[in-house]
């Protein structure tokens, strides 16, 4: 049956005639239907036939999504799901070619980097699970249209918080250090509303109400960080504990309020919808390491250090297993990162070899996790799991392409990325308040040994997410524009020489000392 298609319908020369153009596609549409009404009336799809509609994306269409829907004799009403993007309702274009050949009882093979989309039941009805796709794709494409804008509003945060900072530093005002505190919160809660922002369902689709919403739960986030009793302990601790914990716990729930976020992950725009994203890696990593140098401050060594790296620890279990975070490359970033830490706050000099047995360990962790991956269903296995077989079947050839095309994409990503800007912003930042002028971050750094091993260990974690990971330098970039505000709100509560001998006549101080 031939029909005119959409696309051609679409590409018309009509302009200036929008409602022509409307028209001539709703008729390319019925026509369209109406063929396809004549092919189901030849199928027996009860017997044994199967059918398999796609829509493909079109050039003409302006849509990063396609539509696929697949009907054989024993499936039940449902969604589509593959290995390859673990969420119910979504496939990728790679997983046409492996789905087909299921349905004829054929093996892909290893080598294919696509899985066979499975028809996961649901009770919903056609028009929910058809609601349930339209906001998935108008949200992605929200997501698209906001993502500048999103970028720039961080770094305007940035300017505004380096402004206000230096400028209370310097002139050692009073009066302003209230404002200044708050600027610096309200920058490490923006990228958690974020996130926070998907669980407001009436801010997606428009871009006024979606930032405001944004600055509504940073403003909220940051006047509870910022008003918990003690100083600077009540606000540094709180605020790397919700820059680390909104995250953590979306990994333990599902991950859904990454699903289409801004500075998550989306189905127009990445391959892997399930587990913890490269934007969320930076964010972990440098709230997990200033909570963990306040736990070691305030414990002293070694009770807080032994509280400090079962923190650290947990982290990298919640972004390594494959049922929560299923981050390969954070895995292979935060292992050392998180040891070098651990070791640096409990020795007064550096033991290389130490430091190379924590880079070490990152293997036996990542082979770790590979087995609770492999013991899982292969219908549920992540790209680690996929990895490890595909490895085992046609030895390390797939691993040389999933290098090879993870160092296109970084490279790629770094020229792209609008957050570039905000990574030599941020750096500049922690350097004047460290040896320019007033030097706040000089006290601090030289009188609380845990919060400087932070800081090298934080330099250490930016250079390892960048390079194993396929957002390259964005890792480095989110993981400074997280630290950076929180060392301004140290730099703005500069110890006194009261505190500082406290401080140093505790046992475990002096230990340390």
């Amino acid at each position: 049956a031939s029909a005119p298609a959409p696309p051609r319908a679409l590409r018309a020369p009509l302009p200036g005639a929008e409602d022509q153009r409307a028209a001539l596609r709703a008729r390319a549409l019925r026509d369209s239907d109406r063929s396809f009404a004549r092919l189901m009336e030849r199928v027996a799809i009860d017997e044994d036939d199967a059918v398999l509609v796609l829509g493909l994306p079109t050039a003409y269409a302006r849509r990063d999504l396609g539509v696929a829907a697949l009907r054989t004799p024993d499936s039940d009403a449902g969604w589509l799901r593959s290995a390859s993007t673990q969420r119910d309702g979504v496939i990728s274009t790679v997983d046409l070619g492996p789905t087909v050949l299921d349905v004829f009882g054929l093996s892909a093979g290893s080598e294919v980097e696509g899985r066979p989309a499975q028809v996961t039941a649901s009770g919903a009805s056609f028009e929910a699970r058809e609601d349930g796709l339209i906001a998935d794709a108008d949200g992605a494409a929200f997501r698209s249209s906001i993502l500048f804008d999103a970028t720039l509003g961080m770094l305007a945060l940035l300017i505004a918080m380096t402004m206000t900072v230096l400028l209370v530093v310097e002139t050692r005002g009073r009066g302003g250090r209230g404002v200044a505190r708050f600027v610096c919160a309200l920058t490490v809660s923006y990228l958690p509303a974020t996130y926070l922002v998907q669980l407001a369902p009436w801010a997606s689709g428009s871009t006024a109400v979606y930032f405001a919403t944004v600055a509504i739960i940073s403003a909220v986030l940051a006047l509870m960080s910022t008003n918990l009793p003690g100083r600077p302990v009540g606000a540094v601790p709180a605020a790397a504990a919700i820059a680390l914990g909104v995250l953590v716990v979306d990994a333990l729930t599902g991950t859904n309020v990454q699903f289409n976020a801004v500075f998550g992950y989306s189905p127009a725009a990445n391959s892997r919808l399930y587990g913890l994203g490269n934007y969320a890696l930076g964010q972990i990593m440098a709230g997990a390491l200033v909570l963990a140098a306040v736990i070691v401050w305030r414990g002293g060594v070694p009770r807080g250090r032994r509280l400090a790296v079962v923190l650290l620890g947990g982290v990298v279990i919640v972004i390594g297993m494959p049922f929560w975070g299923a981050d390969v490359g954070g895995v292979l970033a935060a292992t050392p990162t998180f040891l070098v830490f651990a070791i640096l706050v409990g020795s007064e000099h550096i033991r290389w070899r130490r430091i190379a047995l924590a880079f070490a360990a990152a293997l036996p962790a990542l082979a770790l996790f590979a087995l609770v991956d492999l013991a899982r269903p292969a219908s549920s296995r992540t790209h680690l799991g996929r990895l490890v077989t595909r490895i085992v079947d046609d030895g390390f050839a797939p691993l040389g392409h999933v290098v090879g095309r993870k160092i296109v994409a970084a490279y790629e990503a770094s020229a792209d990325s609008f957050w570039l800007v905000t990574l030599p912003l941020s750096v500049g930042f922690i350097l004047v308040l460290t040896y320019v002028g007033q030097r706040p971050l000089q006290a601090w750094r030289a009188q609380v040994r845990p919060l400087r091993m932070a800081v090298v260990s934080c330099a250490l974690g930016a250079f390892l997410g960048s390079a194993l990971n396929d957002s390259g330098a964005v890792v480095a970039a989110v993981l400074a524009a997280t630290l950076a505000p929180m060392l301004g709100l140290l730099a703005l509560d500069r110890p006194t020489d009261a505190e500082v001998a406290a401080e140093l006549s505790s046992p475990s101080q002096l230990d340390e000392t």
